[in-house]
């Protein structure tokens, strides 16, 4: 099926010359939207610090670049062994143009890098393929490599020795279980934030592992070895509709609610991935969540959460349980306030976070008094945010917070309501072992009812904006035993940040 008139189009592909080693890049015009292109999806490589190494980034296409590129060139001599798998791969399928994102986006510019991004849905969406590196962490990896193999030899009941390779059974936990297994598995690829919205995007992806080819639709999945699809298998429970990708391209289709529940499961698995520039977290999620948007769905989108989902959607809370992906003093959960992504969203927190905190038994307080939210710029209503404010009212207590008496449990510091001496645990948004609750002494804080359970108060752990009076950011939440301590407090306003 090739891509209708009225799709959006990439500005440039990549034209193969068959006869040749040649790569050129093209421009994309009205008259060449009947061509069938592929995409590739891969790991740009990082170094231990999360920044990109100079042996291993992927070639680009700078504004000094451009135009020779146009007219001479690109020798397949000069890409990575990635981007030459993949032109391989291209020419074998009989497809002549490609589209790799280093390539085709001019990297020092920012206004074409703002105008091609905004496309990634249709340009992943509407690729023929979509080639993923899976198993390559950088661009020197490639696609083909030596499969996993045991030589035996053994004697047959006739007295012949005979010599066989065995191939180990590929493990299908991260395909047929979800997505929290990739991280026991050599697969760098899954770790990457924008290659799993490419991933969602795609119309089929094909999969390069280190064990065996997967494939994967908008309706299903297989793999090389067929037990994905084999009945007569211990996969026999499998269901495609478990599998990620079958699930976002179900809902596209379902009701509005159906939506916005697996928009928790997709803010999970977002936020556990990896990004280079900590300026693209929001920018690698707006294409899904452009395509999951529907008239009445859940309101305006605001920085990875939907209007009509609030209150619920701000009591979020950042995870730091799993030892494999956060070991102590990992880099990771930091507030990184140049981007403007304002605190009450889990986007401002680069690191895994739940959205799932809130249970039916919660008799929620806090009113939603004002929502204010302009985006950086007019008409993109998903990219970069300008301003967001929040105006809230809710009983609220000042506290202090110190350090836990259990430095090594889920929360190592612990909220104390001023002049009462009980402690309670206090979930903070930032990396709890790289931000001591000294830092927070000379600070005004809040702790700001969300609502009350059956068994404890849910709150907002908030600080002042110094110079302003009711101006608040978020710190983190925690739950607070017994409900009395609110009781007297009157309720005030305050505007989240």
């Amino acid at each position: 099926m090739k891509p209708g008139k009225d799709v959006v189009w990439p500005k440039r592909l990549l034209k193969i010359d068959v006869s040749g080693d040649v790569l050129k890049v093209v421009l994309v015009g009205p008259s060449d939207t009947s061509q069938e292109y592929i995409a590739l999806s891969h790991c740009w490589g990082t170094s231990k610090d999360g920044q990109q190494t100079t042996s291993t980034v992927p070639p680009k296409t700078n504004t000094t670049d451009l135009e020779n590129y146009k007219s001479a060139g690109i020798s397949e001599s000069s890409l990575t062994k990635t981007f030459r798998d993949a032109l391989d791969i291209t020419r074998k399928l009989g497809v002549e143009y490609i589209w790799i994102d280093s390539l085709c986006i001019v990297q020092d510019d920012e206004e074409d890098w703002r105008i091609e991004s905004r496309k990634m849905g249709s340009i992943y969406g509407n690729a023929y393929l979509v080639i993923a590196a899976t198993l390559a962490k950088d661009g020197d990896h490639g696609l083909y490599c030596e499969r996993a193999q045991r030589r035996i030899e053994f004697q047959t009941s006739a007295g012949e020795q005979v010599k066989a390779a065995v191939f180990l059974k590929a493990h299908h936990d991260i395909w047929k279980k979800g997505e929290q297994f990739w991280d026991v598995q050599d697969l760098p690829l899954f770790d990457r934030a924008w290659a799993f919205q490419e991933r969602l995007l795609a119309r089929r992806v094909v999969h390069y592992t280190p064990t065996e080819l997967v494939w994967e639709c908008s309706c299903s999945i297989d793999c090389e070895c067929g037990d994905l699809q084999n009945p007569n298998t211990s996969w026999a429970e499998f269901k495609p509709g478990k599998n990620l990708k079958t699930k976002y391209s179900d809902v596209l289709v379902d009701s509005n609610m159906a939506r916005l529940k697996f928009w928790h499961d997709i803010c999970a698995q977002y936020s556990a991935r990896q990004l280079t520039f900590p300026s693209d977290r929001r920018p690698a999620l707006s294409s899904v969540a452009r395509r999951i948007d529907f008239p009445g769905m859940g309101g305006a989108y605001l920085a990875g959460i939907w209007r009509d989902s609030l209150p619920h959607g701000q009591f979020w809370w950042s995870e730091f349980t799993n030892p494999k992906l956060y070991p102590l003093g990992a880099k990771t959960h930091r507030r990184d306030k140049s981007h403007k992504i304002p605190t009450w969203s889990w986007l401002s927190i680069g690191g895994r976070v739940s959205t799932w905190g809130i249970s039916q038994a919660c008799l929620i307080v806090v009113e939603i008094l004002n929502v204010h939210y302009i985006p950086a710029m007019d008409g993109d209503d998903y990219g970069p945010c300008g301003e967001g404010i929040i105006t809230l009212r809710s009983p609220g207590a000042p506290i202090e917070v110190a350090e836990s008496k259990l430095p090594d449990g889920p929360s190592n510091k612990e909220v104390q309501l001023v002049g009462n001496q009980n402690s309670y645990d206090f979930y903070a948004d930032e990396n709890p072992f790289e931000h001591p609750a000294q830092n927070l002494k000379d600070s005004q804080l809040l702790a700001f009812l969300f609502g009350y359970s059956p068994s404890h108060s849910q709150v907002f752990i908030l600080k002042l904006v110094p110079g302003t009076s009711k101006r608040y950011e978020r710190l983190g939440i925690a739950n607070l035993c017994p409900h009395e301590w609110f009781a007297g407090q009157t309720a005030r306003v305050i505007e989240l940040v």
